[in-house]
């Protein structure tokens, strides 16, 4: 069992990825622009059972704030893979 919830959506400073895992998983976050680059990789790493709760702060892998606008997250684990869109707003 994987669920993931992304609030707030949209967000302005903040968003938090809330990662439920019934068994201890590795799980990967990462948030791409809409010309699908990598923006940043938010998780890369096994976590345990039990719900998780990851921020991205709105920059991008170098510390760059990024632009307002629509961004792509997808989760990846085993797998199973969980896409959305994430709407930036400053």
């Amino acid at each position: 069992q994987l669920n993931l919830q992304v609030y707030p959506n949209p967000f302005n400073s903040h968003c938090t990825f809330e990662v439920f895992l019934q068994k201890r998983a590795e799980v990967q976050i990462t948030v791409y622009n809409l010309l699908g680059q990598v923006v940043r990789i938010i998780s890369q790493e096994p976590l345990e059972a039990g719900i998780h709760h990851l921020k991205w702060d709105g920059r991008d892998g170098t510390g760059q704030e990024m632009s307002s606008g629509m961004y792509i997250y997808q989760l990846m684990s085993g797998k199973k893979r969980l896409t959305g869109r994430l709407l930036m707003l400053k």
